[in-house]
């Protein structure tokens, strides 16, 4: 195509084959049609000016690859890639300046091709489906991140400058290996969790001076560290460990939190502590070992079911009184 591609097709879905775009691309939304699933790679390349991708909120791309070379790309709207169901496809391969303001990016399934580039995205969203990967990338999201979905979420990195919402599908959650990082917004970065299910596989937050607010849930089932951060508030909130099938690591730098609520499915696992662990309020722990491996750990009230607390040289805190070992709080304290 020469000249600019628009997309208004039925909800039949586009397949077999690539549709190369000089100019613009738009998919429009226009009365009840919106583009289809599909495996068509709709792909835009160089003819030497600046173009545009513009999106609705109701129209969706099969397919889509950025191939111009040093030509400047303008994303607006909505952009929702929803690829054939079994493939999905983002690829920017070759691009001057990618300019995403006001923008906001939908995978709508689990990619097998993701190629973001090393780019500023502004909003982004991945829907629900179930094993996700990032296929090794890493991704910059400048506005507010949102996580949809469930199981597991895995291989590659998300670096947000902006908010941080995730729900899921009660009551599963989301784990794997996928590393979220908060990188600090001087007008201050919110995490929340629509549900204690709605779970960030792994969380890092390394803001700098920035500060950085908890929603009313936080869930993490894997890994949890601060390596940097101005003000952490968590007032009213709670953070939810839900460990999956190992033992997690927790490293709060001694930054105090409000309340925390570790739990295990079943049995078996638990919550390393990487560093001291104060909460304001209530620790709740079920199925669950909490290990303090000589880290303090300080609470104003705990609450065990079937689960326990190893100090390994730490001491331990609870409603300003060090205590000692044996059955208490509804579990057991270890030496």
């Amino acid at each position: 195509v020469d000249g600019s591609l628009t997309l208004i097709t039925g909800a039949s879905s586009i397949n077999n084959g690539t549709l190369q775009v000089k100019r613009d691309i738009i998919c429009s939304n226009l009365s009840q049609y919106t583009a289809g699933a599909g495996s068509a790679l709709i792909k835009l390349i160089s003819d030497g000016s600046p173009h545009t991708i513009t999106g609705a909120s109701g129209c969706t791309f099969p397919q889509l690859e950025i191939a111009t070379n040093t030509d400047n790309v303008t994303l607006i709207g909505n952009i929702n890639i929803l690829g054939d169901y079994t493939n999905l496809l983002y690829k920017v391969s070759s691009v001057g300046t990618l300019t995403t303001t006001g923008s906001t990016l939908t995978i709508m399934n689990a990619p097998t091709v993701f190629v973001p580039g090393a780019h500023m995205y502004n909003n982004v969203t991945f829907n629900a489906s179930t094993h996700k990967s990032l296929q090794g990338a890493t991704m910059n999201v400048g506005g507010t991140l949102t996580l949809l979905g469930y199981n597991s979420f895995s291989n590659g990195a998300l670096n947000v400058y902006g908010n941080l919402n995730v729900d899921s599908i009660d009551p599963f959650s989301m784990n794997g290996d996928l590393v979220v990082t908060l990188k600090g917004n001087p007008s201050g970065q919110t995490v929340s969790s629509n549900t204690h299910f709605s779970t960030i596989p792994n969380l890092i937050i390394d803001t700098g001076s920035n500060p950085v607010t908890f929603g009313t849930n936080v869930a993490v089932s894997g890994n949890m560290q601060i390596l940097t951060v101005g003000t952490l508030t968590t007032t009213g909130s709670t953070l939810y460990m839900k460990v999956p099938s190992s033992d997690v690591s927790l490293d709060l730098k001694g930054i105090a939190i409000e309340n925390i609520n570790v739990s295990n499915a079943a049995a078996g696992y638990g919550v390393n502590l990487a560093s001291d662990l104060t909460v304001n309020g209530t620790l709740t722990g079920t199925n669950i070992f909490i290990k303090m491996f000589a880290k303090n750990l300080s609470a104003n009230a705990i609450s065990l079911s079937n689960s326990s607390i190893t100090k390994s040289g730490g001491v331990l805190t609870v409603g300003g009184s060090v205590v000692g070992t044996g059955s208490m709080y509804g579990g057991t304290v270890n030496p």
